[in-house]
């Protein structure tokens, strides 16, 4: 893979992460500065630790459902260190020992994006990434609220917008020391805001707002579909299957049912009774 020479470009972080994003496009560099608002560091020169992204953009895609039509999707493979994205209106590849990749496809923001997503889910080896919303009590704690599409992880978010710090996908670390800590991210919105995590509650529609916490055996089959886990090799998804064990013996996950009413904060920020 070829990176050409430096452009002018970005600088983001997320989940503590340092990436740079450079293209000739100005058009499109207005869409990122939009896109990624909250979550861009400065103008380049970047960090030195930051991961090299090319984007090159070509002809808007004829459609008169552009958005429907970019997420259609795309494949994702990894041989040794590269990684492939392939979809029908994009391509990308990245070098994650060299830290760099590059992009093609239409002028929008959605092929960085689904980029972003799958590198974050090979470079967190300390943490996981996770389709849910975020909600944060201050910097105090933080709850992940997840589960599959429909069950109401946008509409939790939209409710408490002063707590939402995500709404699609949130990262989780797991550091050595001290407690495990989650990450909003701009995936489809989102802020940069993180907190010490306190639990995890799987999203079901129900009349009244009510949880129960599930033992351990059931968290891990329940939260299991709901993480983006890493293309291959199997060692780094065995890795994060024990990263997802350890995260469920450290913090409490429940089953959490809710209606459409703000109500639902109380039953989610709740201490646990003993």
């Amino acid at each position: 893979m070829t990176i050409p020479a430096a452009r002018p470009g970005f600088a983001l972080e997320l989940a503590g992460h340092r990436f740079t994003l450079r293209s000739d496009d100005p058009a499109w560099a207005r869409r990122i500065r939009a896109r990624y608002e909250g979550f861009l560091l400065s103008d380049l020169p970047a960090p030195k630790d930051a991961f090299e992204i090319e984007v090159a953009t070509g002809r808007a895609v004829r459609s008169a459902d552009l958005e429907s039509e970019l997420r259609e999707p795309f494949a994702v493979s990894r041989r040794a260190d590269r990684l492939q994205l392939h979809g029908a209106q994009f391509a990308a590849e990245a070098d994650l020992a060299l830290r760099r990749a590059s992009v093609s496809g239409p002028p929008f923001t959605y092929p960085v994006d689904a980029l972003l997503r799958q590198l974050l889910a090979h470079l967190l080896d300390d943490g996981l990434l996770i389709h849910a919303a975020l909600l944060l009590d201050g910097e105090r704690q933080a709850f992940v609220a997840s589960g599959p599409s429909g069950c109401g992880k946008s509409t939790l978010a939209g409710l408490l917008p002063e707590q939402a710090a995500a709404d699609e996908l949130v990262a989780v670390r797991l550091p050595p020391a001290g407690p495990p800590m989650a990450y909003g991210l701009p995936f489809w919105k989102g802020r940069p805001r993180q907190a010490p995590l306190a639990g995890v509650h799987l999203l079901r529609h129900a009349p009244a707002c009510a949880r129960t916490r599930l033992d351990p055996a059931a968290a891990l089959r329940r939260v299991a579909p709901e993480v983006l886990w890493p293309a291959g090799p199997e060692a780094a998804v065995g890795a994060r299957l024990d990263l997802l064990a350890d995260l469920i013996a450290r913090v409490p996950v429940w089953d959490l049912g809710f209606r459409p009413h703000p109500e639902v904060w109380e039953t989610i920020a709740a201490e646990e009774v003993a």
